[in-house]
């Protein structure tokens, strides 16, 4: 079989010519899909134009215009959508028309082939499915201009909102029914025989349950999906969630995907620039605890290429870098991209060096003009390895048991800390709501003034995230590397002039994080919760009120490094109300104590009475008191006791009753009896 030199081009991978070729077809949407009938196809055989094609990383909608040059009406008009009118999607295929297969034929087709590809030869040049958004006539040089502006249809069927609640039993059923919904073309990666794409087989059935309410995005729920997959897996970096030829991926897709080996890029296959952009975390969370170092990073780099439309985000190149005391460009780029005779870019051999490098695209533009040529920059960052292609945080795992922590003031903790912080400063990180646990609580009994009061030292987080839903209650928290924020005051119902709620802080209590303005370094415990498992059985409607008691007092205010929180043991105070109105308390002692002028000045505490374990009663100013006494008895002190029981009975029972007084008054007014 003979291969024209469109052919030839697109079955050689890789290979760039110096006549570029674009042709658009447009369809107009359908409920279910797209028309197979197009409505119009506009091609570089008859139209000059200038295209600017960004294509998004993970779910985003894009960057896409194209502008046309002496669109004539009837054209124009098909553009055009009326009221009414379903959008109109483009299918935007770019290629080169000739191809440079070897030197021969890079000096054969320098004048260009005008043939035009066949419907078959159109899809393997498909770069993407797009929603026409904008339509508008310009000014040009010589006539009107018409400039599309376009976005990824994908992206634009996913912004539609739920308009009624769905459950699903997994993750892939809830993709279906999405898919299903949107008319969007969703393609699942790692999905287990039982639909489910989270690890975990030993769970019970239902744990990836999803729920979506109305209202919601189904783009916005994608996104919870893929980062609850992102999460469970523990693969980060390339994102589970990619838009390729009009097509959405869920889930671990191979790299290279779709399969087959890394593609080369070399002088032959239109390499014309790399640039080094710094590099990338792997891991912010990694540190080790002997030196502090932390985990590698990935390089990043930056390549311009002589039109590749085959390259796409997700893809995996090899490419040899420049020595470091070398330019970055390779021969001219300027005469090169534009197909010069001049140019110094006749094909190589196209093999690589020993030290080429594996790069995973997260990013890719394709432009194309009859100034400019036909150019394509893809940035990326290396790889080792396509099975090394997904970072992976080394925090311990949500279903792994954690390693003690070292001391906080290690230098190996400092230098996790200090990356994590680093990592956040970064990305310009926010910080919203998280959870941690309390190691140390200054109540200032001391009279120490540094911490202040009232305040604790928290160790932030969890353990990284398993994909599962109530992560805050459930997950274990980060001892391995912690981080530690010193200094953290707690919200309390009130606080005022030195008066105010104090709440208990005991270290292992877990408490939730809010910061101010989102700034990492400005939390506030907002209060505490149970982790699953740990919270006392209630009655509906109990409000209940208990307190341990007997803690030891070498773990009521800090506790070391290295120690794992235990629950309460020992016994316990309460105070319960319950739905019914009954109210209970239960206390190792009661002291009650009345009078104005007595009453403390703030800050100082109330002191106990001085019976012990006893229910004491008394009024400070006029010295009277009541002690319910361990022992049973009840001892009544008071400057005169009167009893007045009306019209009924007084009963004064016991084994002896003594009377001694100066006097004794004994009025009766009907009769006595003396048994």
């Amino acid at each position: 079989m003979t291969l024209t030199p469109f052919q030839t081009g697109q079955v050689r991978q890789g290979a760039v010519g110096n006549d570029a070729g674009w042709t658009i077809t447009f369809h107009r949407e359908t409920p279910t899909g797209l028309s197979p009938d197009v409505a119009l196809t506009l091609t570089s055989a008859d139209y000059y134009a200038a295209i600017d094609a960004a294509l998004p990383d993970g779910l985003g909608p894009g960057a896409y215009t194209v502008t046309v040059q002496g669109l004539i009406d009837e054209h124009f008009a098909a553009l055009r959508t009326a009221e009414g009118q379903p959008p109109l999607v483009a299918k935007l295929h770019l290629y080169w028309r000739d191809a440079n297969t070897s030197v021969g034929a890079f000096f054969t087709n320098l004048v260009g082939v005008n043939a035009g590809p066949t419907p078959a030869e159109l899809t393997q040049a498909l770069v993407a499915v797009l929603r026409v958004t904008k339509v508008r006539r310009l000014t040009g040089e010589r006539t009107y201009d018409t400039e599309l502006t376009l976005v990824e249809q994908a992206y634009a069927r996913l912004g539609q909102r739920v308009a009624q609640r769905f459950e699903a039993a997994t993750f892939n059923a809830a993709v279906q029914t999405i898919a299903q919904r949107t008319g969007v073309d969703i393609t699942t990666w790692g999905a287990n025989p039982d639909g489910t794409m989270t690890r975990g087989a030993t769970e019970a059935a239902g744990d990836e349950r999803a729920a979506f309410g109305a209202g919601l995005l189904y783009r916005a729920a994608l996104e919870r999906i893929g980062g609850a997959v992102q999460q469970s897996l523990n693969a980060y970096g390339r994102g589970m969630l990619l838009i390729r030829d009009g097509t959405v991926h869920v889930g671990k897709r191979p790299i290279p995907y779709p399969e087959g080996e890394p593609k080369p890029l070399t002088l032959a296959t239109g390499l014309l620039a790399c640039t080094e952009n710094g590099s990338q975390d792997t891991d912010p969370y990694a540190a080790t605890e002997a030196g502090g170092t932390a985990a590698p990073r990935r390089r990043a780099w930056t390549l311009t290429l002589k039109g590749r439309p085959d390259l796409k985000p997700g893809d995996l190149v090899r490419f040899d870098p420049p020595a470091t005391d070398e330019a970055t460009t390779l021969g001219s780029v300027g005469a090169a991209l534009l197909g010069s005779f001049a140019a110094p870019f006749a094909p190589s051999t196209g093999e690589l060096g020993a030290g080429a490098k594996l790069l995973y695209l997260s990013a890719a533009r394709h432009t194309l003009s009859r100034t400019a040529g036909f150019v394509t920059v893809v940035q990326g960052v290396e790889v080792a390895a396509a099975a090394q292609a997904w970072d992976s945080w080394s925090d311990a795992s949500g279903v792994a048991a954690a390693e003690p922590a070292g001391p906080t003031s290690s230098p190996g903790v400092a230098a996790a800390d200090a990356v994590r912080r680093a990592a956040r400063a970064a990305r310009g990180e926010t910080r919203g709501l998280e959870i941690g646990e309390v190691r140390a609580a200054a109540t200032n009994a001391s009279g120490a003034v540094e911490p202040p009061a009232q305040t604790e030292t928290v160790w932030e987080g969890l353990v990284r995230p398993d994909g599962r839903p109530n992560g805050a209650r459930r997950l274990p928290v980060r001892r391995e590397q912690p981080a530690p924020l010193p200094g953290v005051t707690y919200l309390t119902p009130f606080a005022w002039g030195g008066c105010g709620l104090i709440l208990p802080r005991y270290p292992g209590t877990r408490v939730a994080l809010a910061y101010r303005n989102g700034a990492p370094d400005d939390p506030v415990d907002v209060g505490a919760l149970w982790p699953t498992g740990h919270a006392p059985v209630s009655e509906p409607g109990d409000w209940w009120l208990s307190l341990p008691v007997g803690v030891a007092s070498t773990s009521r205010s800090s506790i070391g490094d290295t120690v794992t929180p235990a629950d309460h043991d020992g016994k316990v105070a309460h105070d319960l109300t319950d739905g019914d109105g009954n109210r209970v308390i239960e206390l190792g002692e009661l002291t009650v104590r009345v009078g104005r002028a007595q009453l403390k000045g703030r800050g100082q505490r109330p002191a106990r009475a001085d019976e012990a374990d006893s229910i004491t009663i008394e009024h400070a100013a006029g010295g009277s008191s009541i002690v319910m006494k361990q022992d049973g008895s009840i001892t009544i002190t008071a400057t005169q006791i009167d009893l007045d029981a009306g019209n009924g009975a007084v009963n004064i029972s016991g084994g002896t009753v003594s009377i001694a007084a100066d006097d004794v008054d004994v009025q009766v007014g009907n009769a006595m009896n003396v048994h």
